[in-house]
């Protein structure tokens, strides 16, 4: 495919292939590419809690962060994401929250912080703006849509800090 053609195939074994359509300035602010040389350098073996309300992008994103070395939880809601904490016996590196930002997110994110202060956080979602920034505060942040590549790439930024 053009290099310029703005098409985007990312496939990991398992799982169905992702075709991205990107227009040229969007393509210009993607993340870096991954390639076979330098995706072991996004690999990880820490331990990430996935919070995602919708199931099917959730399953693909948790099967994405196993397969690349990851142990990850995952809970459909703010509630089950803080049993879940509360019982894992080991820490819990990084947090990602995908979806609309809901106030139980925010105290979901506080207790945590409470309970180990070395916890990242993720925020995914395709809304931006100063409100968003103001709600998430210094947490990082992933704006819908991204590519594998640049979410394996964001997930070992934040866990490398």
């Amino acid at each position: 495919m053009p290099e310029d053609s703005g098409t985007q195939l990312y496939s990991v074994e398992g799982l169905r292939l992702i075709v991205g359509l990107m227009r040229a300035s969007a393509r210009a602010a993607a993340a870096p590419q991954l390639n076979a040389n330098n995706l072991n350098a996004t690999r990880g073996w820490e331990t990430i809690l996935v919070l995602q309300e919708q199931p099917l992008a959730g399953d693909v994103m948790c099967r994405v962060l196993e397969r690349s070395g990851y142990q990850v939880l995952a809970a459909r809601d703010a509630d089950e994401a803080l049993r879940i904490c509360q019982a894992h016996p080991r820490p819990i590196h990084l947090v990602i929250v995908d979806g609309v930002l809901k106030s139980d997110h925010l105290t979901l994110i506080s207790r945590l912080q409470e309970r180990s202060a070395r916890t990242r956080f993720l925020y995914i979602s395709g809304y931006t703006g100063a409100a968003l920034g103001q709600l998430i505060g210094p947490h990082a942040f992933l704006r819908k849509p991204f590519s594998i590549p640049a979410l394996l790439h964001k997930v070992r930024e934040i866990l490398d800090q």
